[in-house]
């Protein structure tokens, strides 16, 4: 991963791209499949694929294939993207958000495993997330395999959700 990361000479991994943004930066992504789990860590900066049903992470069914946690805005975006493939984690084997409100959109969520909550999306705590224009389907878990909500009650917090199609998820949707 030793390219500068500009149109010619790209990163290798989507990470890398994240690791080395500024806020409010964009990381943009050609179509193909990443093998990887990324993690914003706070940056409230711009991931964004190529197209949603031709630019796939993959995360090898190792954790959460994306992951918010350390209290991410409605300025951490994430558009363009089928997640895929993620698992071996108790909860949000596609993604993962926990205390953070990041805007998500235009995804394919599929395919993904938890071993309890979530296995499409787990949103968890403090929350204020954008999701919108979203296809969870085909995702295995005990409890809420599309989505799985549970919040903070001191905070009186919640995600918005617009325009989400559940669909082959056992369980599909739990708020609690």
């Amino acid at each position: 991963d030793y390219y500068n990361g500009a149109e010619l000479s790209p990163f290798a991994t989507i990470q890398h791209g994240i690791d080395v943004a500024d806020e409010g930066d964009t990381v943009f992504v050609f179509s193909g499949t990443y093998i990887e789990n990324i993690n914003f860590y706070g940056k409230n900066i711009v991931v964004m694929g190529e197209d949603r049903s031709s630019t796939i992470i993959d995360g090898n069914l190792n954790y959460s294939v994306v992951t918010f946690n350390s209290g991410e805005s409605n300025l951490a975006i994430l558009k363009g993207f089928t997640i895929t493939n993620g698992g071996n984690t108790t909860s949000g084997g596609g993604i993962q958000i926990v205390d953070s409100s990041p805007s998500i959109s235009d995804l394919i969520i599929e395919g993904n495993v938890s071993n309890s909550d979530g296995a499409g999306i787990y949103i968890s705590g403090e929350n204020q997330s954008i999701l919108d224009n979203i296809i969870i389907r085909d995702n295995q878990c005990d409890y809420g395999a599309g989505i799985y909500v549970t919040s903070s009650a001191e905070t009186n917090t919640s995600p918005l959700f617009t325009n989400i199609e559940i669909s082959n998820n056992p369980k599909p949707f739990v708020a609690a």
